[in-house]
């Protein structure tokens, strides 16, 4: 974490398919977003966020499959949050700061399905 930033780990679900990252958020209530895929990593999505009331915002990703989104968020804490847009390949949830048992009650996965690590060091997966 530097002097003037934060970064939180990201998972997001976009249209059934699960990804990871981080954001980073600054001083002045902007910031920044980097995921990819764990179908597919050279699916990977770039945005930027700001908020726009004291615990809540907007923002947008623009992904290197050619699609890109539109989403609301709203914090949890400084560190934390959940939030829900759409984009070309379908919508999109996402929470930051949070843990994979914490994300499930606001992420869209698929029906039936649920987070998973099948090891500490190992990767997340929707199962």
């Amino acid at each position: 974490m530097g002097l003037f930033s934060a970064t939180a780990p990201l998972i997001a679900v976009l249209h059934d398919d699960l990804f990871t990252g981080t954001v980073t958020g600054y001083m002045d209530r902007t910031g920044t977003i980097e995921m990819t895929s764990a179908v597919d990593s050279a699916v990977r999505c770039l945005g930027s966020f700001r908020y726009t009331g004291s615990k809540s915002g907007d923002g947008s990703v623009q992904c290197s499959d050619g699609a890109d989104g539109h989403f609301q968020f709203n914090a949890i804490s400084m560190l934390s949050g959940y939030g829900l847009g759409k984009t070309q390949r379908g919508p999109v949830s996402f929470t930051y700061g949070l843990t994979a048992e914490e994300s499930q009650r606001y992420l869209l996965l698929p029906q039936g399905k649920r987070l998973e690590k099948k090891s500490a060091a190992g990767p997340l997966t929707v199962l």
